[in-house]
């Protein structure tokens, strides 16, 4: 008895050893500032959440539709992270991903490790699942999802030696339910199992019966549990709505999944594929089921496909260790070498992976990324006139910047907006219609990107009163703006746009006035913008006129 005790504790130190690699690649992985376009407006609706002491149950934030019904199924997360926020700001927020990703990570390992005793090949595949599931490692409330799913497949593998493991899966629903809808993923999982241990009980009886017996009621019981939440068994809905109402908007995550923008995932499937086929004279139904469903789910939505990672990895890592343990030791050791060398090759992508936000290492908000933060900062200090106009992608951001001084025109909360508005605006849209567009919803300023500021052709009936190398704002001409405009526009130094040439000092000295103030109005002055302030001086030196005041 006392060698079987001492055995256990060796394997629990290598396991635990084995293990610390996988928490700095999950720390590494997560450690980068929050930079995800949601995560401001999940932040907002918190803090407004808890002023108020209940959920917002309209468009609250836009001036376009504010009566319009808003679904939200991930007011809990919401909660915390403003809870966060008070307490540590962006800080405390990202540190919740970074615990989270780490906590994901446990959870898989964990798995493998209970059911075969090969601790290195179980941290290489962690490591690789990690490094593909990157892209989604943001903070935003699927990273709950990622950690409960990983829960529910331990929990179901646990239930095989506990009678009562089962039960801690209806309270884990229930919590679930609050926070993100992705736990369908969760429901169709263990549906997947339960089908499978039947027809593994009908030609294995001595293989997972007592699972089947223990998880049943439990399982059931989740589905209610998993609609107690103010939008009930909607929620379970949301994951798939393009689906439904068909793309409203290009967002990235709900597209397939192509081989050239996730090769780890197909590979990873056909890697799975090859080890059931190669078990398929003794099929483990309620494996080869889950691994199907969720491949089918990571095909059809690329935001489905770390929940196929969490399921593949481990069945790769039980099938792989028993095949390693049949063989001599050096071909083990050969086979584990390769798969941490493939765990590394990963890593080094996944690290440079070329995502469409670049992501910086560091805890905190990157304001100097692709945020407009400048040109909120303008919209604040001026006061300018509201019924604001904006692109889809900053919305979250400025929510959290300006509300409840301005509403947002659009943002990131797709069901909180009729579907033919964001049909209309975000795919009928073009430059030309946005004189129609701004006269439609009576709009005063304007936050558009610099590149689109030329297409718009000669801009008579809006003066331009912030620009930097990313965004533009302009303000709409009216006798209730002039004012304002006399003060703010730039009608020397614009984008795109080379300054007249006229040298005498008057007009110099103008140029150099609105150099200065775009200069300092910009988050990061610009080196170019300095070195032609400094040029301007000394014309006006040169010809005797007092120098510009700083």
């Amino acid at each position: 008895m006392n060698g079987g005790r001492s055995a256990h504790l060796a394997a629990a130190r290598w396991n635990a050893l084995y293990f610390l690699p996988v928490v700095a690649v999950a720390f590494l992985l997560s450690f980068t500032l929050t930079c995800d376009p949601d995560v401001p407006w999940h932040l907002k609706t918190g803090q407004v959440i808890l002023e108020r002491g209940a959920l917002l149950r309209t468009n609250t934030f836009a001036s376009t539709w504010p009566d319009h019904p808003w679904p939200n199924p991930e007011w809990l997360f919401q909660v915390l992270i403003a809870a966060l926020h008070r307490a540590g700001g962006f800080v405390a927020i990202g540190a919740l991903k970074v615990l989270l990703t780490i906590g994901v990570a446990g959870a898989l390992y964990a798995r493998m490790t209970r059911r075969a005793r090969n601790p290195g090949l179980a941290a290489a595949l962690s490591v690789l699942a990690l490094g593909a599931m990157q892209f989604r490692l943001t903070e935003r409330p699927h990273l709950f999802s990622y950690l409960f799913f990983a829960l529910t497949l331990l929990i179901a593998e646990r239930t095989r030696e506990s009678r009562w493991a089962a039960w801690l899966l209806p309270p884990l629903f229930a919590i679930w339910s609050n926070i993100h809808p992705e736990l369908i993923f969760g429901l169709l999982a263990l549906g997947a199992m339960l089908v499978g241990d039947a027809i593994d009980r009908r030609f294995a009886p001595a293989g997972s019966s007592s699972r089947q017996a223990r998880l049943l009621v439990p399982a059931v019981l989740c589905l209610p549990a998993a609609c107690l939440n103010p939008e009930g068994y909607h929620a379970l809905l949301f994951p798939f709505l393009h689906t439904f109402i068909g793309p409203i908007v290009t967002v990235t995550e709900y597209v397939t999944t192509s081989p050239l923008d996730m090769p780890a995932f197909w590979i990873l499937a056909l890697a799975t594929a090859a080890t059931l086929w190669r078990a398929r004279r003794t099929p483990v139904w309620s494996e080869l089921f889950l691994a199907a469903g969720m491949a089918l789910l990571g095909a059809l939505y690329l935001r489905a496909t770390p929940y196929f990672f969490l399921v593949a990895t481990p069945l790769l890592h039980r099938h792989a260790a028993a095949f390693t343990a049949a063989r001599p030791r050096p071909v083990a050791q050969r086979l584990g070498a390769a798969a941490m060398l493939a765990a590394a090759a990963m890593l080094c992508w996944a690290l440079g992976y070329d995502r469409l936000i670049p992501y910086r290492w560091g805890l905190g908000l990157d304001e100097s990324s692709w945020y407009p933060a400048a040109a909120a900062t303008a919209i604040e200090r001026h006061g300018l006139p509201g019924r604001l106009f904006n692109l889809y992608g900053v919305g979250g951001y400025l929510i959290y910047r300006l509300y409840p001084r301005f509403g947002v025109f659009q943002d990131g909360r797709l069901q909180a907006y009729p579907q033919d508005f964001m049909a209309r605006i975000n795919h009928d849209l073009h430059y030309q219609d946005w004189p129609r567009i701004v006269e439609q919803y009576r709009v005063n300023t304007l936050l558009i990107p610099r590149e689109a500021l030329a297409p718009l052709g000669p801009v008579t009936d809006w003066g331009l009163v912030f620009w930097d190398d990313r965004y533009c704002v302009l303000v709409r001409r009216s006798p209730e703006n002039a004012a304002l405009l006399s003060k703010l526009e730039y009608r020397i130094f614009r984008p795109g746009i080379a300054p007249p040439a006229r040298e005498d000092p008057q007009s110099l000295a103008a140029l150099a006035a609105e150099m200065d103030r775009n200069q300092a109005e910009r988050r990061e002055p610009s080196p170019d913008i300095a070195l032609g302030i400094e040029r301007l001086r000394e014309k006006i030196r040169s010809r005797g006129t007092p120098a510009v005041p700083r």
